[in-house]
């Protein structure tokens, strides 16, 4: 009688099946064990400097446990060698965008999307970079890398010379994180915008007071105070209204938001419903914060539709965000980033009467800002591209006697052309 038979003859069924399980228990650990070591291998030879060995290494492991945590680990590792050892740059990018595609919500597609904005971001080219650090907010919102992700978006906008949406930008992320340790550094970084690129001391002043005041044991408090005293500022300074940003106070209450939530319509000009687009949606607009105020007060829906507009206009998807923006104006709120950016989508989407209205209306808030959308126009001009700068030059007429003036000259430029 063999040993197998003598141990099923004495053991009762329970037993068996208890030596099974711790069977099958430490083959998964010693499994385990071996992948782990592997990839620790892997590490060592980076240590070293062996990179080409690093990377046999981590394919090994990827063929030997395809799909698996370890794995995925491993492509990562092998991106970042590329990009910063191999000068393999390329083959780093294609692999990020595998990794995001093919393991949608995993750890490693959120690290790859950071991977990827920051290497478009350390290359100058922030334009592809903002679209990643926005997609990792939306996708992975509660997350530590949201956060990074939300100060590179400002960070692209500041490099870009776009100083009135890194402003934007900062002022979300004070909504969003208010509990963050960086508050400090974003104030900081707030007011020198504004003393240093858009000449609004007294912006510049308000926000250093604010940081001395409300943060005064850090260094940026410390920073404040010497700008504070170049400035000759150091006694109190106005509160002010955020410039084009989020609002800092919505209405106290809207007690009918459910009830005013579900009348809700598709957008007649844009064809989406801001309920669906909202109870829909994840993370920042449409999560369990929002549910709560729905069944209280109410106070976060208008903020809540206003920040979802935001979010796809960033994303270029401009029917959402103008469906999303144009209910936000329903509500009434009234900003300048609400009008340029509405203005925008009515304009992408050929309604350009519309759009007039919505620029007609920024005009008298922030005049720099439809400055900007005739710049903006002239450089497609420049560039030849005559059919875009014909759009842009035609939604920006019937907004002032002065701007027509302007206008009519470069439309007329173009006929001639």
């Amino acid at each position: 009688m063999n040993t197998q038979r003598v141990l099923s003859h004495r053991l009762p069924q329970d037993a068996l099946l208890s030596l099974l399980v711790l069977h099958v228990l430490l083959i998964t650990i010693l499994t385990g064990c071996t992948t782990s070591t592997q990839l620790w291998q892997g590490d060592r030879l980076v240590e070293e400097g062996n990179y080409q060995g690093a990377v046999a290494q981590y394919l090994q492991i990827i063929r030997k446990h395809p799909g698996s945590e370890v794995a995925r680990n491993a492509t990562l590792r092998i991106a970042r060698l590329y990009e910063e050892q191999l000068n393999r740059p390329d083959d780093a990018v294609q692999i990020y965008r595998d990794v995001t595609k093919r393991y949608t919500g995993s750890k490693q597609a959120q690290e790859a999307l950071w991977l990827l904005g920051m290497h478009y971001y350390n290359r100058g080219e922030y334009t592809k970079a903002l679209p990643r650090f926005v997609q990792l907010m939306m996708d992975f919102p509660r997350t530590p890398r949201a956060q990074e992700a939300h100060l590179q978006r400002a960070a692209c906008y500041v490099k870009m010379e776009r100083y009135q949406e890194a402003l934007t930008v900062y002022e979300e992320y004070l909504r969003y994180y208010p509990e963050s340790s960086r508050i400090p550094e974003i104030l900081l970084r707030q007011a020198d915008l504004y003393a240093q690129h858009m000449q609004r001391r007294d912006r510049a002043v308000a926000r250093y007071r604010k940081l001395v005041e409300e943060y005064p044991h850090t260094e940026q408090a410390a920073s404040a105070e010497n700008r504070l005293e170049e400035l000759g500022a150091l006694a109190q300074a106005p509160p002010i209204v955020p410039e084009g940003g989020l609002r800092e106070v919505g209405p106290p209450t809207r007690p009918n938001a459910r009830q005013l939530l579900y009348e809700w319509q598709p957008s007649d000009v844009f064809g989406y419903n801001v309920r669906e687009l909202l109870l829909g949606g994840e993370g920042m607009f449409g999560g369990e914060e929002l549910q709560e105020s729905l069944a209280g007060n109410g106070s976060l829906l208008d903020d809540a539709v206003y920040n979802m507009g935001l979010m796809f206009y960033m994303t270029q998807e401009y029917r959402k965000a103008g469906a999303a923006l144009e209910k936000a104006l329903e509500l009434g709120i009234r900003e300048a980033n609400l009008y340029l950016r509405l203005g925008i989508c009515y304009r992408e989407v050929g309604e350009i009467k519309k759009a007039q209205a919505m620029f007609r209306e920024l005009n008298q808030i922030d005049p720099g800002a439809v400055d900007r959308l005739i710049e903006e126009a002239d450089r497609y001009r420049a560039e030849g591209r005559t059919a875009d700068a014909q759009k842009r030059y035609e939604s920006l007429r019937n907004i002032s006697p002065d701007r027509d003036k302007q206008i009519e000259r470069r439309l007329t430029k173009i006929v001639q052309e």
